[in-house]
């Protein structure tokens, strides 16, 4: 048994033959995923040069996207919906007849100039708090 400090390095020790290793960062990382309540949109990259950004978006509650074909969606032209991960299943590539359900987690390419419109298009508006 081996604690790895960084996880990359995980498959030299396998290599050397450590039939167990212990990824400490992995461990952390799990806890604090477990501690934060998730959120409906997460920041991936930012290419500030470039105005882009690579977001995860979870397909919310009353989601208008719910039951619907990525074709029948006003994504952005500007955007490209790359990844869609459901249920704990391997990542997919979405087509045109992809169906969305509640809690897909969807990966996407935008502009910061549409971000806000491609989120609109997966999270209801949430009504202001007073």
């Amino acid at each position: 048994i081996a604690r790895v400090s960084n996880p990359e390095n995980e498959d030299i020790f396998n290599k050397l033959g450590i039939d167990c290793t212990i990824a400490v960062t992995n461990l952390i990382m799990r806890h604090i995923e477990e501690e934060i309540p998730a959120h409906p949109l997460a920041h991936m990259l930012t290419m500030d040069t470039e105005g882009t950004v690579l977001i995860e978006i979870i397909v919310a509650e009353k989601s208008a996207a719910i039951g619907k074909s990525l074709k029948e969606l006003d994504i952005p032209t500007d955007s490209i919906i790359a990844i869609l991960m459901r249920n704990g299943e391997g990542p997919k590539i979405p087509t045109q007849d992809t169906v969305f359900k509640l809690k897909d987690r969807v990966i996407a390419l935008t502009t910061t100039a549409s971000e806000d419109k491609l989120r609109s298009v997966f999270i209801p508006e949430q009504p202001a708090e007073k």
